[in-house]
């Protein structure tokens, strides 16, 4: 089966990025639980910093509770630059600074208190791939090693850094860009997909270890776009001249394809005992798709929403339109945000609104709505919590990461 496909580009993340004249959190975000009557009530908000207030057109961080959605501090940034959560772990948050002109620096702050402890720069590249693994998707600090690309002199790097100390524990020249980012492996590759099509070119992809940088495989693949690692796989879909040809399933461990599938693509993620992959086609249309995770076979497709809310784009780092678990996935159709049942498709519930899944969470999907980011039951889809962040639209990415969400804004 070839699909038409739509190949999405960006380094920036929303509409209404810098320079937007829509606001921010200017003021600590607002909290709220939920009475026994199920009336939403206001609840004072917390924190370990300064509740001060960033201008309204700068750019920053907001770190929540995710048992309760309060407010714990806030860290801003500047106007002329993008902010960018990356990830976090229970020692520190790892937040992108990207300037105008594209110099970007990877900011470490305290887990605890949001204070900085240390920054990473990133100097610019032709043609912005010093800011792959910016947008990686997987573990950004993996086996407590950030991998960055640094360009000395006439040779890019891939270089690991400890992430908690900023050490360089190691440096690799011309082995590719970083593009997924696992456990304790990195995978980087070469760069520009777009030159792909043109016959006899390739791309070579290699698995390197995070904490020496060591190459453990390498293979050569063409027609290769951006990738999803779960559960061990290297879920890698390909394109040529617009159209999807099948997805390989790569063995994070040894590089060797366990099986390819032209029934799924785009972004993945686990849910239940499948594979789920978001899709979007020509004609702008999308679709939900899973497989088995063991072979690849098709179980199931849905539709989804093309036209969504906050508009986060289904790139590298973004936590995506797509959150599964046990049971469900979660996924924006029209109008509305649904729980689908992992085994068969089929909608379980969903809401009054169209919101975009961006995590979850034992009790449930975290998800932006149009004026605040909610978590809700995965029971019934009921909301558990409402924390207000400002304008949605300027949200550039959220991460969910133990007892902690933080979001980022531009």
């Amino acid at each position: 089966m070839r699909r038409q496909a739509l190949v999405i580009c960006a380094v920036t993340v929303l509409a209404g990025c810098s320079g937007s004249s829509s606001t921010g959190p200017t003021t600590a975000p607002t909290q709220s639980t939920t009475s026994s009557s199920g009336v939403v009530q206001p609840s004072a908000p917390e924190s370990t910093r300064s509740l001060a207030a960033c201008p309204p057109t700068y750019s920053g961080v907001v770190a929540l509770e995710a048992s309760s959605g309060h407010y714990r501090w806030n860290v801003c940034g500047t106007e002329d630059d993008s902010s960018v959560v990356l990830g976090a772990d229970q020692q520190s948050v790892y937040l992108g600074s990207i300037s105008q002109y594209g110099d970007a620096v990877v900011i470490v702050l305290d887990a605890v208190t949001g204070d900085e402890q240390f920054r990473l720069s990133v100097p610019t590249l032709n043609e912005s791939f010093h800011l792959d693994a910016l947008y990686a998707r997987g573990v950004f600090a993996g086996d407590g090693v950030v991998v960055l690309n640094i360009f000395d002199g006439s040779t890019v790097f891939a270089v690991g850094y400890d992430a908690h100390t900023g050490d360089e524990l190691w440096r690799e020249p011309d082995v590719g860009y970083v593009i997924a980012n696992g456990a304790d492996i990195v995978v980087v590759a070469e760069a520009d997909i777009g030159v792909t099509d043109v016959p006899g070119t390739h791309r070579l992809y290699r698995g390197l270890d995070r904490r020496t940088g060591r190459e453990l495989w390498s293979f050569d693949e063409a027609h290769g776009s951006i990738p999803s690692l779960v559960d061990g796989l290297l879920v890698l879909p390909r394109l040529s001249g617009g159209e999807w040809l099948p997805s390989l399933a790569i063995d994070i461990a040894s590089g060797k394809t366990v099986w390819e599938s032209d029934a799924i693509s785009g972004l993945v993620v686990r849910a239940g005992e499948s594979l789920v992959g978001l899709t979007f086609e020509s004609g702008e249309s999308a679709m939900v798709e899973a497989v088995d995770a063991t072979a690849g076979v098709g179980l199931w497709d849905a539709p989804a929403a093309t036209d969504f809310g906050p508009q986060l784009l289904v790139i590298g780092w973004v936590p995506g339109r797509l959150v599964g678990d046990e049971a469900l996935v979660y996924v924006e159709q029209a109008s509305a945000l649904a729980a689908l049942d992992a085994a068969n498709g089929e909608v379980v519930w969903s809401t009054a609104q169209p919101g975009l899944p961006v995590g979850g969470l034992e009790a449930g999907p975290v998800a932006l709505f149009a004026d605040d980011l909610r978590l809700l039951n995965a029971s019934d889809g009921s909301t558990a919590w409402t924390a207000m962040v400002g304008d949605t639209s300027r949200v550039s990415n959220v991460v969910v990461a133990d007892d902690s969400i933080y979001v980022s804004w531009n």
